[in-house]
C-alpha cells in the first residue's frame, strides 16, 4: 500500500513537471526552465541525473521503470525533450529524443490514456516528417 502511494505520487510529481515543460516549451520564450522542469521529472522517474539516462539505451530504461505507467511518462518526457531540442534548432537531437520516445512507447505498448495516445501520435508525426525532408 505504501508502495503504490509513493508511486501515485512520484507519478503526479513528474507528470507535472513534463506538463510544465511541455506548456513552457510551447511558448518558446522559456526553454531554459523547461528544460529544467524536464530534469526534474526525469530524475524523480529514473532516480538518475539526466546526462546518465542519456547514456542508457531504451530497453534497460524501459526496465528500470516501475511499471507501464512510467516509463509511458519517461516516453512522454523523451517527447518533450525533443520539442525543446527542435526550437532550440538541434532537429538531429530532436529526431534522437523522439526515437528514444518511441521506443519506450514501443517497450510499454502505448495504452489507452489520450495524452499517451496523442503523444505517440505526434511523435511518429515528428519523425515522419523528419523523414521525409531528409529525403
Amino acid at each position: 500500500m505504501l508502495r503504490e502511494d509513493y508511486l501515485i505520487k512520484l507519478i503526479r510529481r513528474a507528470a507535472g513537471a513534463i506538463a510544465r515543460a511541455l506548456q513552457l516549451t510551447s511558448t518558446g520564450e522559456q526553454l531554459e526552465q523547461a528544460d529544467r522542469e524536464l530534469s526534474e521529472a526525469m530524475r524523480l522517474l529514473l532516480k538518475l541525473p539526466r546526462s546518465t539516462a542519456a547514456q542508457l539505451d531504451s530497453r534497460t530504461l524501459a526496465t528500470m521503470m516501475d511499471d507501464r505507467r512510467t516509463t509511458r511518462l519517461l516516453a512522454r518526457a523523451f517527447f518533450v525533450e525533443g520539442e525543446i531540442h527542435g526550437r532550440r534548432g538541434d532537429p538531429k537531437q530532436a529526431r534522437a529524443s523522439y526515437r528514444r520516445a518511441m521506443e519506450l512507447y514501443l517497450a510499454a505498448e502505448v495504452g489507452d490514456d489520450p495524452e499517451d495516445v496523442a503523444t505517440a501520435q505526434a511523435v511518429l508525426t515528428r519523425l515522419g516528417r523528419d523523414s521525409s525532408s531528409a529525403q
